[in-house]
């Protein structure tokens, strides 16, 4: 919200959110720092394309919970799973886990360039039985470059218009680490379906050089880490209602608190302390 109501009084707890972030962007360069992500989590348009049109014509099947959605009878369209629903789940599912597993990671859709993609090291798209040519292509291509390409539950063998596709079958999958894997010029594809989605950690530890920026030993704090040079910004959140304590480990000798809503003790051995207060935000710069 605004700093100023509408008769120019100053509202006060807005005006000193601003006011602390402003010194924070002043003290802390923070233009200056990018997000950390080696993981990239990708979804496909014409999926959501898809799931839009069941609404229109469909079956009624029950979802997760008790929730029914609108979607397709596989058999009808001959897909191997109910795309509509389980391209939304297996998507959130994999953001839950990055989450959890402290993973850098960015999203976007498959329209992304390839230039920009092969930044990432790892880069995650839920498939199914049908993919745009085009996107298959620029998949196949990133990890012909060097990358890790996590695809599934389906290998896609068919185009946007339902007509036969080749991209992806020169790739020969065998067993590996417990995972089915394919060799794709310089890197490496990875066929992630539903029996092996909680092992989407392993994954990306086995077949990629890919680490967890920070480890945080309380699962309900959010965080995130942004780097410029030999310097980070921490941000944690506490999103519940009790305050959290939790010990940190990431590389650091230095630790300054610049939003001064945490209790911090000194870095040793790369392992500090911080608790947080209920709904509040802590923005740590640590420095090596």
């Amino acid at each position: 919200g605004g700093v100023l109501a509408a008769d120019g009084r100053r509202r006060k707890g807005y005006f000193e959110m601003h006011r602390k972030l402003n010194a924070l962007i002043k003290r802390a360069d923070l233009l200056s720092f990018k997000k950390r992500a080696d993981v990239l989590l990708m979804t496909e348009n014409y999926y959501e394309v898809f799931r839009a049109l069941t609404n229109l014509q469909g079956m009624r099947i029950s979802g997760e919970g008790s929730r029914a959605q609108e979607v397709p009878n596989p058999s009808k369209f001959w897909f191997k799973n109910a795309i509509a629903v389980d391209s939304d789940r297996l998507y959130r599912r994999a953001y839950s886990m990055l989450s959890a597993g402290r993973w850098g990671h960015g999203l976007a859709d498959t329209c992304l360039a390839l230039g920009k993609m092969i930044k990432y090291p790892v880069v995650i798209v839920p498939t199914f039985d049908f993919l745009p040519k085009e996107v298959a292509a620029k998949l196949l291509n990133y990890a012909a470059a060097g990358g890790l390409l996590v695809i599934g539950p389906s290998v896609p063998d068919l185009d946007e218009n339902m007509r036969k596709m080749s991209v992806f079958s020169g790739l020969k999958f065998s067993a590996k680490n417990g995972f089915k894997t394919a060799v794709a010029g310089q890197g490496n594809v990875v066929l992630w379906d539903f029996a092996s989605a909680d092992a989407l950690d392993s994954i990306i530890r086995s077949f990629s050089h890919a680490v967890p920026p920070v480890k945080i030993g309380n699962p309900e704090v959010d965080s995130a880490v942004h780097e410029f040079g030999k310097r980070f910004l921490l941000w944690l959140a506490n999103p519940t209602g009790s305050a959290k304590s939790m010990s940190v480990e990431m590389p650091a000798k230095r630790l300054k608190d610049l939003w001064g809503s945490s209790k911090c003790v000194k870095v040793k051995n790369g392992v500090f302390k911080v608790t947080l207060p209920p709904f509040k935000i802590a923005v740590l710069e640590v420095s090596r």
